[in-house]
């Protein structure tokens, strides 16, 4: 590790880390090619057989995987809910053997089927001792990052990349691969904290659960949702946003040193992953994998406050399939790529009005009332007065300083804010069919199946072959090749 990120790295630990890392002074020295970070919160002991169970190899050698299993429960989860989460660590103790435990945390050692090696569990029991309500999953899988921070930092883990998972997802083989490749294929003198991508992102598709022979109502909404999270990112993308990146929690692995930069996941009950890359990003590039891909479990979950599961819950409930109106309305998406594109103005033409500035160049219409009207919502005006008074005395280029200053400040955060905005300006989200707009979809309505939706009819069977056609053509765009994305 470089000096300058071995000091970042040390910091962090030191000031920001979770108290569990502190408890890992007498932890054994045994040698791990890579950390993998589960938060559970009532699960089954499925995924736990499936992980042990995964025939995790590195290109030419077996590999000794550790797997932190960050056992939590909130501090208002009801007696079935603690029962449940319970029955895993149960489940860990008889399968496996103990090797090492200091006060909540406990070192299994577990005999794969698969492997060559075994598989070490490092259990997390915060189950009695509970987590915060509101800072729920985010606090969990910070404490299993953090763990996985500290064992790297002190020669305990070989990989720079701290993987995050969840109880829904299929790892595939050669999962740790491709972040393998991604540290190998720097040459030594460039590897520093702004060469090496802040976090990698899996690809990743749903599927139906095991728990269903036959295809589940559950599933084809989650399919959809799928097709909404790829409409939004096609969205994104079309309009130049640098933060037009999935942000699911099952598919990142994140580079040790930039996760220290950040300070970690944020402790929050929904969302972590959504705000830990969008402060990733400010630190280096993110890299979006073509492979292999995250099977994702398609099935009812109320966990958390918001995200994919209560989405599809909430979809479940109204039973509205064939008019769901969870897609933005592509205008937004026209809209934002106009305001964006202003950027350089702004930071040219510092002594106008930027107001003015967007009618000067859009005309005096209501699109410009629409832009300004959602700039203004979000504080706009204050943060370009901030750019300039920050940048304005730089001897060279200021308005290259204050054009990448407005990028850092318009994050995906913002901008989610500036589309709800305009959102309530009477642009309502529309069925999927509606969603499509050959402007913003670099794939023709034929390879979509767009012809066969508007027949949709009411067989299930068929109106999943559709979403999944959908899907697949979206997909094959998508994971043709990495994208990297990064703020200039």
């Amino acid at each position: 590790m470089h000096k300058s990120n071995f000091r970042v790295v040390e910091q962090y630990l030191t000031r920001y880390a979770e108290a569990e890392t502190q408890l890992l002074e007498t932890f054994p020295s045994y040698q791990y090619d890579h950390c993998l970070v589960i938060p559970a919160f009532r699960e089954t002991s499925h995924y736990i057989k499936r992980l042990f169970n995964s025939n995790f190899r590195y290109p030419k050698t077996p590999m000794h995987l550790l797997a932190i299993l960050v056992l939590n429960c909130p501090n208002d989860a009801s007696h079935s809910a603690i029962d449940k989460t319970q029955k895993n660590l149960d489940y860990i103790h008889n399968k496996g053997i103990l090797l090492w435990q200091r006060a909540h945390l406990l070192l299994f050692d577990i005999r794969s089927c698969t492997s060559e090696r075994p598989i070490h569990v490092l259990v997390v029991n915060r189950i009695t001792h509970s987590i915060p309500k509101k800072q729920g999953v985010g606090l969990a899988r910070k404490i299993g990052a953090d763990i996985a921070c500290y064992l790297y930092h002190h020669g305990m883990s070989h990989s720079p990349w701290i993987h995050s998972t969840d109880g829904d997802a299929q790892l595939p083989d050669g999962y740790f691969q491709s972040s393998y490749f991604q540290a190998e294929d720097l040459p030594h003198q460039t590897k520093n904290q702004h060469s090496v991508a802040a976090a990698l992102i899996y690809p990743f598709s749903h599927e139906n659960s095991q728990l269903h022979s036959k295809c589940s109502r559950t599933h084809i909404y989650h399919l959809l949702y799928e097709c909404h999270l790829f409409h939004y990112q096609l969205g994104l993308q079309y309009a130049g946003s640098p933060y037009g990146f999935q942000t699911v929690g099952s598919t990142l692995a994140v580079n040790t040193t930039h996760y220290a930069m950040v300070r970690g996941f944020p402790k929050l009950s929904a969302g972590e992953d959504f705000y830990m890359l969008n402060k990733l990003i400010k630190t280096s590039h993110i890299t979006s994998l073509t492979r292999p891909v995250i099977k994702l479990e398609s099935r009812d979950s109320n966990r958390n406050p918001f995200g994919t599961g209560p989405s599809v819950k909430a979809l479940l409930l109204k039973n509205k399939l064939l008019s769901s109106g969870i897609f933005y309305d592509p205008m937004l998406f026209k809209l934002l790529k106009k305001f964006i594109g202003l950027f350089p103005i702004f930071s040219t033409d510092r002594n106008v009005n930027w107001q003015q500035s967007v009618k000067s160049h859009l005309g005096n219409n209501q699109e410009s009332d629409l832009i300004i009207s959602a700039a203004t919502t979000i504080q706009f005006e204050k943060a370009l007065i901030h750019s300039y008074q920050q940048f304005s005395q730089k001897k060279k280029k200021p308005e290259i300083a204050v054009h990448y200053h407005l990028n850092v400040w318009f994050d995906g955060f913002r901008t989610l804010k500036w589309l709800h905005a305009l959102r309530e300006k009477g642009y309502n989200q529309t069925h999927i069919i509606n969603a499509y707009n050959e402007e913003l979809y670099p794939i023709s309505s034929a390879e979509l199946g767009l012809d066969e939706m508007k027949l949709w009819d009411k067989d299930e069977e068929n109106i999943k072959n559709q979403l999944e056609k959908w899907l697949s053509a979206i997909r094959h765009y998508q994971y043709k090749e990495e994208q990297f994305y990064t703020i200039r």
